[in-house]
């Protein structure tokens, strides 16, 4: 069973929270509700039953009692007269009404001074800082995991604020990025803290003010804080100075002849980066099948806008999709000013576009403004002619309701006549019942046309297990663990051999880490290569499955020109190995490579076997 974040005295606080903010108010309204009724029953009867209400003809006169039973609370009310339990029940409970409801009355607010003083020790929480739909969708789901959360908001809503503490959540309405307010929500304590407010330089911010606290964290393991990004240069610079900030800790502990001591594990991280390669390890193999069958000599990836999440799935793509079978991938973008957006493609990828005797990407960018234009067959067929026939598209311009609009133009264009049979995938930054209904997949496997698949929702990516846990790295941790270990010698590995390669991954330094990132996004493209399809879900499939060695020089070679193109992309150059500079010898032909060299690309081959094994557990089987 997975860890639960939060001590004894965090859980007790927001038990004692949820209970003030849910159930507090139906528990104090249920009280005074029986006690009325009590009291009322209790007197009707009780004044029946004397006959001080009831005529000669056996009538009950309803206004008497009832003004009886309200008058004669007082100490001279005719309560005094002789024996009658109903109306000492009456009696009682009519004094009680009052007082109890004066005193339940408090009762949410004690329920707050109660959670507020467990909090005061609260520890190995997860404090989330951002108070917009995505962070509130990572507090939702860390709370149905069982986490302890405190969520740090400027502002929010009285409604929303009201709903999240009766789900158990502390919230604190003040500024994250003062440090005051971070020791207030125990961050210093708390086991993760999220930056996820929807500016990077605020999210950075808050990090910074997170190093401040941490110096009072003591011996405790080191605070993990994960900072969201959007900008994908910024999210390499981060993630660059963590690695430069190990190196220099680990010299500096080498030097001393002591560990290091480790307050914060930065870990950035970036939702359109997610939705990429979430993408990738799933869908590569449909793609790649696409293009065999219709008999396409590379990967035709077709782009209609250029976002930070289509961008993110051009790199990505540039980075894994290289299959044996085919010739390097190809993207092309759809884009209202396509020259804009290529300049900008150039400036954030100089070294890709800068090294032709290596690789340069085949990505083009071509004009569409489909404001100004429908999406038909004439603009479609202006691609074709330039570019060649798409093997899948991606709908992503930044604006849910404009995608969904050109992801339906787009459908119907490409199932007119069977243009392009091809899956079109269409981004949301937020799941819609459009999306649930008409966006959810090929409903018709058995029939060559297009359909509309979803991805990259907030809701499937703001989650405990991708952000915290760092679920869609722990391929590349087995990767890693075979480059250096050159486990691929062996035979297949155990599921708890691959856990517990996963569990080493944040020891490695970035450059490592991000190299391994691709190794592993191309994991079910080598295993395509090799024959082999992921298993349908629920379906029992092949749990070890093999790659001919006939195969495996072919796949080294491309599994090299795969590594020259994300080192590239990565910002890498040519040059003698120097990981401040950014250099690598290695960037070169094949031919150019030593046998061990070589070997090192046949080791990450092999390695797609386990790592596919850790992302598909159903198993694999045959392809056609």
């Amino acid at each position: 069973m997975a860890r639960r974040y939060g001590n004894l005295l965090a859980r007790l606080g927001a038990g004692f929270m949820g209970i003030s903010h849910q159930r507090a108010p139906a528990f104090r309204w249920g009280v005074i509700a029986a006690l009325a009724i009590l009291w009322v029953w209790a007197g009707y009867n009780g004044w029946v039953k004397q006959g001080d209400v009831v005529d000669a003809e056996g009538a009950v006169d309803i206004a008497e009692a009832a003004y009886r039973t309200a008058a004669a609370l007082g100490p001279e009310g005719s309560y005094l007269s002789p024996p009658n339990i109903e109306l000492e029940v009456a009696r009682f409970a009519g004094i009680a009404l009052p007082l109890i409801g004066l005193l339940l009355a408090f009762s949410a607010q004690l329920g707050r001074s109660v959670a507020q003083l467990f909090n005061h020790g609260a520890a190995d929480h997860v404090v989330v800082a951002g108070g917009g739909p995505a962070a509130l969708a990572l507090a939702d789901d860390c709370v149905k995991r069982g986490d302890i959360v405190t969520l740090i908001a400027p502002t929010l809503m009285e409604e929303t604020t009201q709903i999240m503490r009766a789900h158990g959540v502390t919230v604190i309405q003040g500024d994250a990025a003062r440090p005051e307010v971070l020791r207030g929500a125990r961050a210093h304590k708390a086991a993760h803290v999220v930056a996820f407010e929807d500016s990077e330089a605020r999210n950075l911010h808050v990090e910074a003010a997170v190093r401040t606290v941490a110096q009072r964290r003591g011996k405790r393991t080191p605070l993990a804080v994960h900072t969201a990004m959007a900008t994908p240069m910024l999210l390499q610079e981060a993630r660059e100075m963590r690695s430069r900030e190990q190196a220099a800790r680990d010299r500096a502990a080498s030097a001393a002849g002591k560990p290091p001591r480790v307050l914060i594990d930065a870990k950035p991280f970036s939702l359109h980066e997610l939705a990429a390669r979430r993408l990738i390890q799933s869908r590569a193999p449909v793609w790649l099948s696409q293009a065999q069958a219709a008999g396409q000599a590379r990967l035709h990836l077709v782009l209609f806008g250029f976002d930070g999440v289509a961008e993110a799935v051009a790199v990505r793509t540039l980075m894994a999709v290289w299959s044996a079978h085919f010739e390097p991938p190809r993207i092309t973008v759809i884009s209202p000013d396509p020259r804009q957006t290529e300049l900008r493609f150039r400036a954030r990828y100089p070294q890709a576009m800068g090294n032709p005797a290596v690789w340069t990407p085949d990505i083009a960018f071509l004009q569409g403004d489909w404001t100004l234009a429908p999406i038909d067959q004439a603009m479609l067929a202006e691609i074709d002619k330039a570019r060649g026939p798409a093997t899948a598209c991606v709908v992503a311009t930044g604006d849910d309701e404009v995608n969904i609009r050109i992801g339906l133009s787009l459908l119907r264009t490409c199932n007119q006549g069977g243009f392009w049979p091809v899956p079109i995938y269409l981004h949301e930054d937020s799941a819609s019942e459009f999306t649930r209904q008409y966006a959810s997949g090929d409903k018709t496997p058995d029939i060559a046309d297009a359909f509309l698949e979803a991805f990259g929702a907030r809701e499937t990516l703001a989650t405990r297990e991708l952000v915290l846990e760092g679920a869609a790295d722990r391929g590349a941790a087995v990767a890693h663990a075979y480059y250096v270990a050159d486990i691929g010698k062996r035979d297949a590995a155990t599921m708890r051999e691959l856990q517990a390669a996963a569990r080493g991954w944040g020891t490695i330094l970035e450059t490592y880490r991000a190299a391994n990132r691709g190794s592993a996004d191309s994991a079910l493209v080598k295993l395509w290569d090799a024959g082999w399809l992921p298993a349908g879900v629920g379906d029992a499939g092949e749990t070890t499955p093999t790659i001919d060695p006939a195969l495996l020089p072919m796949m080294a070679r491309r599994e090299h020109d795969r590594w020259s193109a994300e080192r590239l992309l990565a910002g890498w150059r040519p040059g003698p190995r120097n990981n401040e500079l950014m250099t690598h010898p290695n960037l070169k032909s094949w031919e150019e490579l030593t046998e061990d060299e070589q070997n090192r690309d046949v080791a990450q081959v092999k390695s797609a076997i386990d790592v596919g094994r850790l992302l598909v557990r159903q198993g694999f089987v045959r392809r056609a």
